[in-house]
């Protein structure tokens, strides 16, 4: 396992990016249903995009979801930020 995460500014807004590899596909999976239920408490009801549940509030915005063999991450304060940072990946 092990993880990396990268923060970005883009013309004043922030982009983190943080993703992780798991020593298990069950461990995978408890990692990422406790993401879900944190930012479902914080943010309501996800929707999906790209494979992604994305989670919205004012002000900030999260997508989780499984990238290759490990979770990824990103938050923005910016909606459109997020839709083009997910159409990367």
């Amino acid at each position: 396992g092990g993880d990396a995460y990268r923060a970005f500014d883009a013309a004043g807004k922030t982009l983190v990016l943080s993703r992780s590899v798991w020593d298990s596909p069950a461990d995978l999976r408890e990692f990422l249903g406790a993401l879900a239920a944190r930012f479902a408490a914080s943010h309501g009801a996800p929707r999906l995009v790209r494979g992604y549940r994305v989670f919205e509030r004012k002000g900030s915005v999260v997508a989780v979801g499984e990238w290759l063999s490990g979770a990824m991450l990103l938050a923005a304060d910016d909606g459109e930020l997020l839709k083009a940072a997910l159409a990367r990946f």
